[in-house]
């Protein structure tokens, strides 16, 4: 079932994956940082 989803879904680098999930946490991060001030 896994496999036949994840077939439907253009084939990405799983790197690229976790790079640009890094950078939308580390920007919502700053973000929250900033509304506290």
């Amino acid at each position: 079932m896994l496999e036949s989803m994840a077939d439907t879904r253009p084939a990405v680098p799983h790197d690229q994956v976790v790079a640009e999930t890094e950078a939308i946490i580390q920007a919502a991060e700053q973000r929250q940082s900033v509304r506290r001030r």
